[in-house]
């Protein structure tokens, strides 16, 4: 929180935002996505969603005016800039840190003067673990929970929600269709216990599209904050990419688990979150473990399971 004059206090990280700044916040990155607005721009939009309305500065005082928009330079918690040149992999780390969260400027830095001249663009910086938008603004669904204290995390989500969650934000992604995104929200504001079939008698028309576009980046930051916890490295961080199609589609994890015997379908779609990833982590790990046993070398193994060999380090 940055406090001015103990007087105007604004968040600088996501987790101290109401769910009203949440909205607003949402919005202005939401327009910075389309490419409605620049990054000025969207710089200022930021800075007015995070204070109270009394708080806007006067257009006729500059030094006032300049002061805040000064603030506004300190407030980048909400997005990061990306260079695609593979040169600005071999900057110094503390220098690309740098550069993702401030636009290169005059500098005697070599590595600031020649990202100066690079091609970026900016993106929603998300990833955090905490559930901002409990309830739906504009209606009275509740949504899903999750709460970090400590190490301990605090979830409702099960595991096909997570799986229905991904996919249908993986399909908005990639068609922009508007029902994706309603059918995501659905999905997260479904009541518990969460079943598929219950998000087509929910409405979430009353939900303005901030409110929306909220509970998407709130949900993108937690599923991110998830693949990095080093715990699941192996899970979430395959060397090679692949297509992803199976023939029993997204739900073949499920599948899978169900036919090792850890329950119906059902019970283990019904399953918290990270029960449902522990069990996927020790698949990884057994699978290691036996392939070591058979006389597998590491690159055999790293091959086969489409792992890296610093990751099975991490098992053998």
């Amino acid at each position: 929180m940055i406090t001015v004059n103990n007087k105007f206090h604004i968040p600088n990280q996501w987790e101290e935002l109401s769910s009203v700044q949440m909205c607003k916040v949402a919005r202005a990155l939401c327009l910075l996505e389309k490419g409605e607005v620049g990054f000025m721009e969207f710089r200022l939009l930021l800075f007015y969603a995070l204070i109270e309305d009394d708080t806007k500065p006067h257009p006729e005082n500059e030094v006032y005016c300049e002061n805040l928009f000064r603030i506004s330079e300190h407030l980048t918690f909400a997005y990061k800039f990306v260079y695609p040149d593979d040169k600005f992999h071999n900057f110094p780390l503390e220098v690309q840190n740098w550069l993702s969260k401030h636009l290169p400027t005059d500098a005697e830095d070599p590595h600031i003067r020649v990202a100066a001249k690079m091609a970026r663009y900016v993106v929603p910086d998300l990833k955090f673990g905490k559930q901002l938008l409990s309830v739906l603004p504009g209606t009275k669904l509740r949504g899903y929970t999750f709460e970090v204290s400590g190490e301990v995390v605090n979830t409702t989500i099960t595991a096909q929600q997570y799986i229905d969650a991904n996919t249908m934000l993986q399909q908005f992604h990639s068609y922009k269709e508007q029902r994706s995104l309603e059918q995501l929200v659905k999905i997260l504001y479904c009541p518990a216990p969460y079943c598929s079939e219950k998000t087509d008698k929910l409405s979430v028309k009353k939900a303005e599209e901030g409110a929306l576009y909220a509970v998407m980046y709130n949900y993108m930051a937690i599923a991110n904050w998830i693949a990095a916890l080093p715990k699941y490295d192996i899970l979430f961080n395959a060397p090679d990419k692949k297509d992803g199609k199976n023939p029993l589609g997204p739900n073949a994890p499920l599948y899978n688990l169900a036919g090792k015997g850890y329950g119906s379908f059902n019970e283990v779609a019904s399953m918290p979150l990270f029960s449902y990833l522990d069990l996927l982590l020790k698949q990884t790990v057994d699978a290691v473990l036996q392939l070591k046993s058979i006389g597998k070398k590491k690159s055999e193994i790293a091959k086969e399971l489409n792992i890296t060999i610093e990751q099975i380090n991490t098992i053998l």
